[in-house]
């Protein structure tokens, strides 16, 4: 993605979600989806996001969707740990 702040992160996110797919239960995917959502968290509130720009929206709709995901991950381990 063209954007500066993004990419610095883009490919840990990338793998991070890769792992979490691959994982076959879910306290492997915690580990993953605890970082993931702290990766999340310390970008969506982004200063030069602009709701004008086409490519701030792609990204806050990955972010969001990666944080509804790590979500899930952590409130469904903790329901079953």
């Amino acid at each position: 993605m063209d954007c500066s702040i993004f990419s610095k992160y883009e490919e840990r996110i990338k793998k991070l979600n890769q792992s979490i797919q691959s994982a076959k239960i879910i306290s492997k995917k915690m580990d993953e989806a605890l970082e993931l959502l702290k990766i999340v968290e310390t970008i969506l509130p982004c200063p030069k996001y602009d709701k004008e720009k086409e490519i701030c929206e792609k990204c806050q709709s990955i972010l969001n969707l990666c944080k509804e995901t790590s979500s899930m991950i952590i409130k469904v381990n903790k329901t079953y740990s």
